[in-house]
């Protein structure tokens, strides 16, 4: 809606792609895939580092469609640590 707002012309593909961003965000702030676990501050801060990391790869010209590929490597790493340490809190 904010989009929409500022481009002052809505359109069919506004706030495309911005599902990775979303997931990734919550996910980088602590929110687990897998389970009812995050906080508002922990969202909040995972938002601020994924802005960031895109404000950086726009900063250095690295192509958009790479932009998604390493945000999405980013979120399968985070998935991995969340799921290695779960499994090593149940182990011990």
């Amino acid at each position: 809606m904010l989009t929409c707002r500022f481009r002052h012309l809505p359109t069919p593909n506004a706030g495309t792609s911005y599902e990775l961003d979303a997931i990734s965000a919550a996910v980088l702030g602590g929110a687990s895939l897998f389970g009812a676990r995050g906080s508002i501050v922990g969202t909040f801060l995972g938002v601020l580092l994924v802005n960031m990391l895109a404000t950086g790869i726009d900063l250095i010209n690295i192509d958009p469609h790479m932009q998604q590929v390493i945000e999405g490597a980013l979120l399968i790493a985070i998935v991995w640590m969340d799921q290695w340490r779960k499994r090593r809190l149940q182990s011990v």
